[in-house]
């Protein structure tokens, strides 16, 4: 029963993000075929993957062209409403903002299997409009956290986000194998929406005791890059497995992507278990380095893969690669106060929304440049991986930082206490 009052928005993230892998890599393989069907001109999607052959190559190229369309049109018109949502969410509650999401997603997904039967292009892009007014995954994972970090104590606030984080990749597995909102009360206007966006700038950035600020700037700054990494798998690992040397088919894409997910989803799982069992002690820092590091080999390793057995062996570099965001919003909320939270969480959204529209248009391009010059298509890997070897840098650093705090801290206190104590024996003394 203790486990069953502690359960919240958890089902939500879990139901909602089956729901949003299953529709993307669908989407996906609908994007591929199309343009394999257009390109060869028959109605059926058979490609000639011999080395002399071109077919391969021109599809990439037109798939690559038309999920940069999608994506730039999903994450341009989530900037804004994910912007919304989280200080919304902080003023009237976060019920709306958590409901927003499925419900818009479900509007997709019927557009989608209607898309089935007529596999035009105008019906995806609306697909993509629409699921980024409603702010999508990010918006409703920005509130959820926010939910949590409401309701829990700092103590055992990283556990918690920790199970949140990894109910997203248990619904992905599966799919690739307490607040009242009272909206009538108060209404959206042009001023209210001016008004959050400048309330959610001022509290990121307002001066805050210690070097509180300074800390937060950098961890938004690894979130960017540590968001880099995840869209560039998100974005691009479909078209480099599909293009040589790998040739994979949607299936080995499928069972490929299942079992990373279902691998970084339970070493989220098991995360809180080794904290509670065997290393109490670690800090968010650590388990952030930990996670980035293992990104950062995963990344140089899919850059590098020629064939099936490498590919693979890239879930077992990527285990611990879902470690930093968890941490990263942990130490987040722990920094700001606690009607901030949503603020900073719509912040971080804002910014992972850049990323996936900065990614969407310039992964692919550089993809199509690479394969149709027969260059290294493993670039941008490479590259985000290199990005991730200076979020660690910065994460070095901000340990040193936190730990300075908290020695200093303690000097203070310490100091303290010695002078309430002579002050007690000067009293004292003066009474004799």
């Amino acid at each position: 029963m203790s486990l069953i009052k502690k359960i919240s928005v958890e089902p939500i993230a879990l139901l909602y993000m089956f729901a949003i892998f299953g529709e993307f890599t669908c989407l996906q393989d609908m994007i591929f075929i199309k343009s394999c069907l257009s390109y060869l001109g028959s109605n059926n999607c058979t490609i000639n993957k011999s080395i002399e052959s071109q077919d391969l190559i021109q599809i990439e190229a037109i798939s690559s062209q038309q999920l940069l369309y999608y994506n730039t049109l999903l994450a341009m018109t989530s900037i804004l409403s994910s912007f919304i949502a989280g200080s919304y969410g902080d003023s009237y509650g976060r019920v709306i903002p958590l409901l927003l999401p499925p419900m818009l997603s479900f509007v997709v997904q019927i557009i989608l299997i209607i898309n089935t039967y007529f596999n035009t292009l105008v019906l995806i892009m609306i697909c993509g409009v629409l699921s980024g007014l409603s702010g999508g995954s990010p918006s409703l994972l920005a509130n959820c956290f926010g939910f949590i970090s409401d309701i829990t104590h700092t103590n055992n606030r990283t556990i918690r986000l920790i199970i949140l984080e990894a109910n997203l990749f248990c619904g992905a597995f599966v799919v690739s194998e307490r607040h009242a909102s009272h909206i009538n009360e108060r209404q959206l206007n042009d001023k209210n929406i001016f008004k959050m966006f400048v309330d959610v700038i001022k509290t990121v950035f307002r001066r805050r005791q210690s070097n509180n600020r300074k800390i937060i700037i950098l961890l938004i700054i690894t979130f960017i890059a540590v968001s880099y990494a995840t869209e560039v798998l998100q974005s691009l690992l479909f078209l480099y497995v599909h293009n040589r040397p790998l040739v994979w088919d949607t299936t080995l894409y499928a069972y490929y992507s299942g079992l990373k997910f279902g691998v970084t989803g339970l070493a989220l799982c098991l995360l809180p278990l080794v904290q509670y069992y065997c290393c109490n002690n670690i800090s968010d820092t650590t388990v952030a380095i930990i996670g980035i590091f293992s990104r950062t080999l995963g990344l140089i390793l899919i850059g590098l893969s020629t064939n099936i057995y490498v590919m693979f062996s890239t879930i077992i570099l990527l285990v611990f690669s879902e470690y930093p965001l968890p941490a990263i919003r942990s130490l987040l909320s722990k920094l700001i106060e606690s009607d901030e939270k949503g603020k900073v969480f719509a912040f971080l959204t804002l910014f992972h929304n850049i990323c996936t529209l900065s990614g969407a248009i310039l992964f692919p391009i550089i993809f199509k440049y690479q394969i149709q010059n027969n260059a290294y298509s493993g670039l941008c890997f490479q590259v985000i991986a290199f990005i991730q070897v200076l979020a660690i840098i910065i994460f070095i650093y901000i340990r040193y930082e936190l730990k300075t705090a908290v020695i200093q801290s303690n000097e203070e206190s310490n100091e303290s206490d010695e002078t309430n104590d002579i002050n007690t024996l000067n009293n004292s003394d003066n009474e004799t």
